[in-house]
C-alpha cells in the first residue's frame, strides 16, 4: 500500500497478544519492537506509531507534533469514531480529508501541501471531533472510550487508559476550540486528546 494506515485488521487471540505485550522490549534492551495495544482485532506496535509520529513531524514541518500517547490514543478511538459518524449520517470522502490537511497547514502557516500520510493523521483527529459536533451529548463517543477502557490490551510502557481521563480532554479540546472561535477549524484542537495516564519514558511519550 501506499498510504502506511493503522486500519490493517490482523488475526491476533487476546492471549497470544498478551503474550507480545509481555515480550515488549524498550530500545537498548533485547527483544523485537513491542506492541503498544491491541483493540478490536487490530494491532498497533511502536513502529506503527513511530511513523503516524513521523507523518505529523513532516507534515507540519516539525510545527505541531502530538506526544505519543496522544497518537495511540487517537489511533484506537480512529475506526469505532468514522463507523459512529457514518451511524449518525455523516460521511466524509479521501478528498474532504485531504482539504481539511490543508486547512491545518494553513493555519500553521506551512507553506506545503498535505501528504497522504499527514492526510491519514488528520482524519483520526477529525472523526473524534466530528462525532462530537453531531452528538453534544457526548454519550456515544463516551461509550466507545469506556469500551477502549475495559477490551484495549495495552502494554505497561503504553499507560493506562480511561474513559474518564480521554472526555475529560475531549472537553477541554471543545472549550478551547470555542474559545478560540475557530470555526470550521474547530477539529484541530481535538488533537490534543488523551487518555492516558502519562509515562516519563521518553520512547514512548516523545514530542
Amino acid at each position: 500500500m501506499t498510504q502506511p494506515r493503522l486500519r490493517r485488521v490482523l488475526a491476533v487471540a487476546v492471549a497470544a497478544a498478551a503474550l507480545s505485550l509481555a515480550a515488549c522490549a524498550p530500545p537498548g534492551q533485547e527483544g523485537q519492537p513491542g506492541v503498544a495495544a491491541v483493540y478490536n482485532g487490530t494491532t498497533f506496535t511502536n513502529s506503527d506509531l513511530d511513523a503516524v509520529h513521523e507523518a505529523w513531524r513532516v507534515g507540519t514541518n516539525g510545527n505541531d507534533v502530538p506526544r505519543r500517547q496522544q497518537i495511540l490514543t487517537i489511533e484506537l478511538m480512529r475506526e469505532p469514531a468514522i463507523e459512529a459518524v457514518r451511524e449518525l449520517g455523516y460521511t466524509f470522502s479521501d478528498q474532504e480529508i485531504s482539504a481539511l490537511a490543508a486547512q491545518w497547514l494553513e493555519y500553521l502557516r506551512v507553506d506545503a501541501e498535505p501528504t497522504g500520510e499527514f492526510a491519514l493523521a488528520v482524519e483520526g483527529v477529525y472523526a473524534i471531533a466530528a462525532l462530537v459536533a453531531l452528538d453534544p451529548s457526548m454519550q456515544v463517543i463516551y461509550g466507545i472510550a469506556v469500551d477502549v477502557e475495559e477490551s484495549a490490551v495495552l502494554s505497561p510502557r503504553s499507560g493506562s487508559f480511561t474513559a474518564n481521563a480521554f472526555m475529560k480532554s475531549v472537553e477541554d479540546a471543545r472549550t478551547a476550540a470555542i474559545a478560540q472561535d475557530l470555526g470550521s477549524r474547530f477539529y484541530i484542537e481535538f488533537q490534543h486528546v488523551n487518555g492516558f495516564e502519562r509515562v516519563a519514558t521518553p520512547w514512548i511519550d516523545n514530542g
